[in-house]
């Protein structure tokens, strides 16, 4: 075995009936340096400017790193709604000291658009969500798990910013 020392992030879902300020006093007990925290958690979600910005004061104070919120759904279904959230997702990831969010596509037996519509839906959504993630200097990251948005990505992740 190298010397080589192994780094991990602890995600919110492994403990999401904390809060996200006690997350981080717990990755810190923990002595892990990185977290994503996440909107869908009910009450302990990361939902508003104020409480994005004491997560960014206690995780400096920690030294933890925010690597993303999780996340942006479904973000390939562009609409009006979609952009007022991902514009509010980006806000909250800014002010908690985020480098990324992460978005998931529509995962829905119901969803039967084909691999051209897929594929368009995917660009018009790269093309409006770039400029919302550089207006704050962060990368998109799509985690296409149990979706099939379009063949070209399935099962990898890609980065909306570069």
């Amino acid at each position: 075995m190298s010397n080589q020392e192994f780094k991990f992030a602890l995600n919110h879902m492994a403990c999401p009936t904390l809060s996200p300020l006690e997350m981080l006093d717990m990755a810190a007990e923990l002595g892990i340096h990185a977290v994503e925290l996440r909107n869908d958690v009910r009450e302990n979600s990361i939902s508003d400017i104020d409480q994005a910005h004491a997560i960014a004061k206690r995780a400096i104070t920690k030294g933890i790193t925010v690597l993303s919120i999780n996340a942006l759904y479904p973000f390939n279904i562009w609409e009006d709604e979609r952009a007022e959230q991902a514009s509010h997702l980006v806000d909250l990831a800014s002010a908690s000291g985020a480098q990324m969010l992460v978005c998931c596509p529509l995962v829905s037996a119901d969803y039967d658009a084909n691999d051209a519509e897929r594929g368009e839906q995917l660009r018009v959504t790269l093309r409006k969500l770039r400029p919302i993630l550089e207006s704050k200097g962060l990368i998109g990251c799509i985690e296409p798990l149990g979706s099939d948005i379009h063949p070209q990505i399935q099962g990898r992740c890609h980065c909306c910013h570069s």
